[in-house]
C-alpha cells in the first residue's frame, strides 16, 4: 500500500513539474501564399516546413512594418506540434520570449 502512494506521488508530481514547464516554439522561414489588406493590416497566408512535412498558417500583420521589414515573415511554431503556429515579423521579439 505504501509502495502504492509513493507511485502516486511520483507520478503527481511529475504532471506537476511538466505542466510548468514552458512549451517550447521553434522558429523558421515562411513563404507567403497570399496576402489580402484589411485596413492598416494585411492577412498572410503563409507556407512552412516543420518536422520534415509542409504547414500552412494564417495571420495578420501590419502592413507598413511588413513592407519596411522586407516583405519576409517567420513563423513560430510549437516544436511537438507544428500546426499550433503564429507569423512573426523579422523586428518582432523572438518565439520564447513574452
Amino acid at each position: 500500500m505504501a509502495a502504492g502512494l509513493v507511485l502516486v506521488l511520483l507520478a503527481g508530481y511529475w504532471w506537476w513539474q511538466q505542466s510548468r514547464q514552458p512549451t517550447l516554439r521553434s522558429m523558421t522561414e515562411g513563404t507567403v501564399t497570399s496576402r489580402a489588406a484589411d485596413g492598416d493590416n494585411l492577412a498572410l497566408q503563409v507556407r512552412f516546413r516543420a518536422g520534415g512535412s509542409t504547414h500552412t498558417v494564417e495571420g495578420r500583420v501590419d502592413k507598413d512594418a511588413f513592407e519596411w521589414q522586407g516583405s519576409e515573415v517567420w513563423v513560430c511554431y510549437v516544436t511537438d506540434d507544428p500546426d499550433e503556429a503564429t507569423i512573426r515579423l523579422p523586428y518582432d521579439p523572438l518565439c520564447n520570449v513574452k
